[in-house]
């Protein structure tokens, strides 16, 4: 008898040894744990975005110095508040140290003052644009989608690898249209990386002539409803051509109407389409209705 109770003191005292204290956790370990559950939680009380990093800056001096010191928890700047948080996000930029971050700017910004709005974001980022790893604009007015681009016209960001633009459906009938403008960025400078753009609403001939032969990943959604769908297979076309290294290609012809039963979004695995001719692609994508991307698959297989 004495033996069993021996037993079970021990089992009892190795079951307490096991239990680790949540405060005896590693804290990636527990950065991990909370963070995978992060975001069906990110927004407090008043539907506010919230910042785990930021949350946890402010639990402890040790936890705090662990998040300065973690340059990834501050790498994403999103302007999508009405008021542009400029003075937390060079905060941040300064806990990156030289780390790459990205940038996604919405149209939130710029309901009022917005050219001086623009203005700051973009001096707040291109003192490091050389460290910009993605860099998306969506839905911005027209006059802050040029000015933005203006100012990357000369700049050198050779970490970026990611570039998305999409512009207001309404300009794509009106001056932009009108003006043949399109965003030139880096036309004067360099971005030697950048390897995955969408473009949404826009002509692509500038992005095709300055990084066709290094892009790998590239998603269009054309500028405007052409009159059949042999005219959006001559630019599916025209863009493998131009692109000849490209893995993965998507051509959203009608990406705001997805819940008509008419239209699909067919995916067509390696190899999609004649090797001869796009020897690099794995992944065709096709937003639209059924008649068009069979047009589209049937053309471009007909070239090999």
């Amino acid at each position: 008898m004495p033996a069993v109770d021996t037993g079970i003191d021990n089992s009892s005292s190795q079951s307490r040894t096991q239990v680790c204290p949540i405060n005896d956790l590693p804290y990636d370990v527990f950065y991990f744990i909370l963070a995978t559950c992060w975001e069906d939680a990110q927004r407090d009380y008043w539907g506010r975005k919230t910042h785990f990093p930021t949350i946890a800056s402010h639990v402890c001096r040790t936890w705090r110095q662990h998040a300065i010191d973690t340059p990834s928890f501050w790498a994403k700047l999103t302007f999508r508040s009405k008021i542009p948080q400029l003075d937390k996000y060079q905060e941040w930029l300064t806990r990156l140290g030289g780390a790459p971050f990205d940038v996604y700017i919405g149209q939130e910004p710029f309901t009022s003052a917005s050219i001086k709005r623009t203005k700051g974001i973009m001096r707040l980022i291109m003192p490091h644009i050389s460290h910009l790893r993605s860099f998306q604009v969506s839905y911005v007015p027209t006059k802050i989608l040029r000015l933005i681009f203006d100012r990357l016209n000369d700049a050198n960001a050779p970490l970026l690898q990611r570039l998305r633009v999409e512009k207001r459906s309404r300009t794509v009938h009106g001056d932009l249209c009108r003006k043949r403008w399109e965003p030139r960025p880096f036309h004067q400078g360099q971005a030697p990386n950048l390897e995955q753009v969408h473009l949404s609403g826009m002509s692509y001939g500038y992005i095709m002539d300055r990084f066709g032969a290094s892009l790998n990943t590239f998603i269009i959604s054309p500028i405007t409803n052409l009159v059949t769908p042999h005219n959006y297979a001559k630019i599916a076309q025209d863009i493998l051509s131009r692109a000849p290294n490209l893995r993965v290609f998507g051509f959203l012809i009608h990406p705001f109407y997805r819940d008509t039963a008419d239209q699909w979004i067919q995916t067509f695995q390696s190899p999609p389409l004649p090797s001869v001719t796009h020897s690099s692609l794995e992944e065709l994508y096709i937003g639209g209705y059924r008649r068009d991307w069979d047009v589209i698959v049937v053309e471009q297989r007909g070239r090999g």
